[in-house]
């Protein structure tokens, strides 16, 4: 990675592995979302997370379809606290703001995904058939 960071999250797509979000070595949030491509070998700083204030970081990260959803805490050095949810289109490269995560989840680090069965009958991964047949969600968690 350009940037040492900790507690953020991973998504892979296409032939990138995206670096989202955490905390650098001093404690602060970090916006950048960085891009690993696996056949140049290369990092590459691919956004930033919108909305900044003097603190912000990623909450909770979920995908679908080609879209990311972000889940975001601002705090300021008065200790307010504003949450934000936006989608990452990889195929636009655009944010758009989308609603957040209800007040009672705000600090579990998972998004709860919902797809239809046939979709995950489709899927080949582990993660996915250990779900069971009757099953149709999906927990992707912040590492």
């Amino acid at each position: 990675m350009l940037n040492a960071r900790t507690t953020h999250a991973f998504h892979i797509f296409d032939d990138k592995i995206l670096a989202i979000g955490g905390f650098d070595d001093d404690g602060n949030g970090m916006l950048s979302i960085e891009s690993y491509d696996i056949h140049s070998d290369q990092w590459t700083i691919l956004t930033s997370i919108p909305g900044a204030i003097s603190k912000t970081w990623p909450q909770s990260l979920g995908t679908v379809n080609r879209r990311i959803y972000i889940s975001v805490f601002h705090t300021s050095n008065s200790f307010i606290v504003m949450q934000e949810g936006y989608f990452f289109d990889l195929d636009t490269q655009q944010w758009i703001k989308a609603p957040v995560v209800h007040e009672r989840a705000r600090y579990c680090p998972t998004v709860q995904l919902r797809f239809p069965k046939k979709f995950l009958r489709s899927m080949q991964t582990n993660s996915i058939s250990s779900l069971g047949a009757t099953s149709n969600n999906i927990l992707l968690m912040n590492s």
